[in-house]
C-alpha cells in the first residue's frame, strides 16, 4: 500500500518553496527508515475530510478547529508547525 503524505493548509505562494522544501525533505527521511513504507507527497484535490479520512493517510495537516471536532478521535496528532521567519515583521 503506498501511504500518502500531504500539506493541505496554509501554503501561501510567499513561502511555498520553502514549505516544499520542508515536506520534501520530510518524505525522504520517512522513505530512509521505511516509517512511510514508500510515502509520496501529494496535492489534496479532493474534499479534506475524506482526505484525512483516507486509510492510505500516513501524514497531513490541518488546522485546530477540524481537528478537534470532525477528526476528533479520528486522527493522531504528532506535531505541531511553528512558522517563524526574518522576514516577518516584529509584532512589539
Amino acid at each position: 500500500m503506498v501511504m500518502i503524505a500531504s500539506y493541505p493548509m496554509y501554503v501561501l505562494k510567499q513561502i511555498r518553496p520553502d514549505i516544499n522544501s520542508w515536506w520534501q525533505h520530510l518524505v525522504k527521511s520517512l522513505n530512509s527508515c521505511d516509517a512511510a513504507n514508500g510515502a509520496i507527497l501529494t496535492n489534496v484535490e479532493t474534499d479534506l475530510y475524506s482526505h484525512w479520512l483516507d486509510p492510505e493517510l500516513f501524514f497531513s495537516q490541518t488546522c485546530g478547529y477540524p481537528l478537534t471536532t470532525v477528526l476528533k478521535n479520528k486522527v493522531k496528532l504528532i506535531g505541531t508547525l511553528v512558522y517563524d521567519s526574518t522576514f516577518c515583521l516584529d509584532a512589539q
